[in-house]
């Protein structure tokens, strides 16, 4: 446990010492637009959002989020592909 939660910045920077990457070549998949992908975009991570239907994680930003600039994603098959897409990899 580390002390700090999502949505602090803190918890993702940490992730990205751990890692050992540059925060710009960290990428971070959440379902919690709140705390997984504000979190991550405040901590200067990529974020991508997986859209996926769940019971209490996605919550709907749906006109919120329409151009946020954030990649989406709707089940984790979909994450190879858009990085390549992107160029990330």
């Amino acid at each position: 446990k580390e002390g700090i939660e999502k949505p602090e910045p803190g918890i993702f920077l940490r992730a990205v010492k751990k890692a050992g990457v540059k925060k710009g070549e960290f990428l971070y998949v959440g379902d919690n637009y709140l705390a997984d992908i504000n979190g991550a975009r405040r901590a200067g991570v990529i974020p991508v959002w997986l859209t996926r239907r769940t019971e209490h994680a996605q919550f709907s930003f749906k006109d919120a989020a329409k151009n946020d600039g954030v990649a989406r994603i709707k089940a984790l098959k979909e994450l190879v592909p858009l990085m390549k897409k992107e160029g990330w990899i």
